[in-house]
């Protein structure tokens, strides 16, 4: 019985295993990380079965091409005079597919381009000045359900699994414009302290990881702190605290060295029921 939970696993990690991807480009000059502006969220449609908000379903086939009719009419691409919701047996078609994408395909919210969003490939700030080597390390951790964990790949992955994957980074920048409209002291502090900035990032990231595409796990869930799944309201509790006065200060005491991160992060888990 032992060896044959042995050879199951190694057969999931081994169908997961794929080439390495071409090295990061880096030391371009490019000012997204401080360019964020206040922008606000769109409310995700309750029955798509990704869960992720309407608007990164509607970037992802405004950006990836061939958008079946019932997705253009949903994301008003055109007019026909019905706006319902995807139905779930065409979503779930679209969604099925071998796996095609990678970190690079990704995007990043940009409200100084024309279309609001940027490639992933043009994010290419040195690691001392972005998050973009965390969000790759996050791309890449990818849910296995027969082991329940996730697990590091480091080739493409399914667009289900890509969707859940731009629903959280979105969701971060989101949150991000949130506090510099708010607490730009706070906003100012990341900008200035890259390590706060990555640990922040990945420390909300730990609640979306281990987790399936349909789990919604994101920041700025309407009604979040309700939700019947622990992660979602603790998630919810910690990220809207830190856009407080109070949470600020917390912030601020981090930045000064008053506090360690792990102190940091206990307090701010102590708030979750």
């Amino acid at each position: 019985m032992k060896t044959l939970k042995i050879i199951s696993v190694f057969f999931i990690l081994s169908f997961f295993s794929c080439s390495e991807e071409n090295s990061i480009e880096s030391n371009q000059n490019f000012n997204q990380e401080i360019d964020l502006q206040s922008k606000s969220t769109t409310p995700k449609p309750s029955n798509l079965p990704s869960k992720a908000p309407k608007s990164v379903v509607c970037n992802y086939f405004a950006t990836n091409g061939n958008t079946p009719s019932s997705v253009a009419s949903y994301c008003g691409f055109y007019w026909n005079g019905d706006y319902a919701p995807i139905p779930l047996s065409l979503l779930n078609e679209i969604l099925a597919e071998p796996r095609s994408h990678t970190f690079n395909d990704l995007y990043i919210l940009s409200p100084s381009s024309p279309t609001g969003i940027m490639p992933f490939n043009t994010y290419t700030l040195p690691d001392n000045l972005s998050i973009r080597s965390e969000i790759i390390a996050f791309y890449q951790k990818v849910y296995v359900i027969q082991l329940n964990q996730s697990i590091t790949v480091t080739g493409s992955i399914t667009k289900s699994e890509h969707i859940h994957k731009q629903a959280f980074v979105d969701t971060f920048f989101d949150w991000m414009f949130r506090m510099q409209a708010s607490q730009p002291s706070s906003f100012n502090m990341l900008m200035n302290n890259n390590v706060i900035y990555r640990q922040l990032f990945n420390f909300f990231a730990d609640y979306n990881l281990n987790e399936p595409a349909s789990s919604g796990i994101y920041l700025g869930v309407f009604q979040g702190q309700n939700s019947t799944s622990p992660k979602l309201r603790c998630l919810t509790v910690v990220s809207e605290y830190l856009l407080t006065s109070n949470g600020s200060a917390l912030l601020q005491s981090l930045n000064s060295g008053s506090i360690s991160f792990e102190s940091f992060k206990q307090q701010l888990n102590s708030m979750c029921y």
